[in-house]
């Protein structure tokens, strides 16, 4: 690692020439057919927030009671799961709303929702500890039904993470240890830190390594066969990590590498606004990021790092989001900010929308937007939700983005 590197150095904005080869790098994921115009950008009031000038959403699902806290999107684009304060999941239908299951018996609020790699099964998790799993409805067996369950015993449930190709089940509890289990066998391996709060993590696409943040600003990245982890100190032990992201490049034919290899980067984002660049094998720093952009009075002076997303290409740029309210693409090999997109309020996701140079933001403002990643532009607003954003998926099947409020609705808007 780099010692002289400095976390809290000032950064320039980069603007990438018409011939750099970056900018053409950025260019082949562009597909602009389905955006047409230019947005200025707004404030927005919460007296606008409250009462928006339009609804564009295409279907609105209003069934929970309270807010709702996480969304997904099956694979095939047809179905929608969602969980909320009422302490049930529904499992419903994208393009109607009609819900096809209501999955009770949760104890408490259901705070993560995930489908499995083929869609075929859904886990529901609340924050008091329940897991369960349900098998969604197939031509053969037309009723959804509950196919495995487990119950850590009142601790706090902190994230869910299907394997990429298989019926294993990660998650991420507040005692710092994480759990992977075969599904529906149940048999389990643990991976124990030092008792700290894990508070992000997911099983990562090659489908041998887990990776985890904790609140005493320890990255770990577990070898799921040998139990041996990778362990990096990002921050302070004061300062917690806060999101975590990574990418392997997998060869023509999708499959991944057999084993972590020099095209694989992950990063971890801190309370403090800081990131750090990593290699997940080997632990070697490829940069450390000021990502916060502190002092956006909207954000109550928060900075932390809510969310990060690498370009799918390449990974040769990574995108922040900050609870200070901008949105930042970084050129890696740099270190440098290429450009920054402010928002009225905190930002809690980010996505690439599929096949192209676009980010798609889900701020507090109650607003989804769309950004040119290769010039900064607010290209398109999406309105209708009237509190906070909670959680927001992108589905390339369906060509939507889903999103889910405190309003109490999830609503779907069309990307076509």
């Amino acid at each position: 690692m780099d010692d002289n590197m400095d976390c809290n150095e000032e950064v320039d904005v980069l603007e990438l020439d018409e011939n750099d080869p970056r900018a053409a790098a950025l260019d082949e994921m562009a597909d602009t057919s389905s955006l047409e115009g230019q947005l200025d950008e707004s404030d927005y009031t919460e007296e606008q927030q409250a009462q928006p000038s339009r609804d564009d959403a295409s279907v609105v699902f209003s069934t929970h009671k309270g807010s709702v806290f996480s969304v997904d999107v099956s694979k095939n684009g047809q179905f929608v799961a969602s969980g909320g304060e009422d302490d049930l999941a529904y499992l419903w239908q994208i393009h109607t709303g009609n819900v096809v299951m209501k999955c009770c018996g949760h104890k408490d609020s259901v705070s993560s929702v995930a489908f499995n790699f083929n869609s075929t099964l859904l886990a529901t998790a609340d924050v008091a500890g329940n897991i369960k799993v349900w098998k969604l409805p197939t031509a053969e067996e037309p009723q959804a039904t509950l196919y495995w369950s487990e119950d850590s015993n009142g601790v706090d449930q902190e994230w869910i993470s299907w394997h990429p190709f298989a019926n294993v089940l990660g998650a991420g509890i507040n005692d710092g240890v994480v759990w992977i289990w075969q599904v529906p066998t149940g048999r389990c391996k643990t991976y124990i830190g030092n008792s700290s709060p894990t508070l992000c993590g997911h099983l990562m696409n090659d489908g041998a390594h887990a990776i985890a943040g904790y609140k005493d600003g320890i990255v770990r990245v577990w070898d799921m066969k040998n139990n041996s982890p990778l362990e990096l100190k990002v921050s302070d032990p004061t300062v917690s990590v806060l999101s975590v992201a990574s990418l392997i490049i997998t060869d023509e034919e999708g499959k991944p590498p057999t084993s972590l290899n020099p095209v694989v980067k992950a990063a971890a984002g801190c309370e403090d606004g800081s990131v750090t660049v990593f290699h997940p094998g080997t632990g070697k720093l490829f940069a450390r990021l000021d990502a916060g952009f502190a002092g956006s009075d909207d954000a109550g002076g928060s900075c932390g790092v809510e969310a990060m997303v690498f370009s799918p290409s390449d990974g040769s740029y990574l995108s922040t989001a900050s609870l200070s309210g901008t949105v930042c693409v970084w050129d890696i090999a740099r270190h440098t900010a290429m450009y920054t997109m402010p928002h009225p309020a905190s930002v809690i996701r980010i996505r690439w929308m599929p096949q192209s140079a676009f980010l798609i933001s889900a701020c507090l403002d109650g607003v989804v937007r769309v950004w040119d990643a290769r010039n900064g532009q607010c290209m398109r607003d999406y309105l209708g939700h009237t509190d906070d954003i909670l959680d927001m998926v992108v589905s390339e099947a369906s060509k939507a983005v889903v999103s889910a409020s405190s309003d109490g609705s999830v609503r779907i808007f069309s990307l076509a």
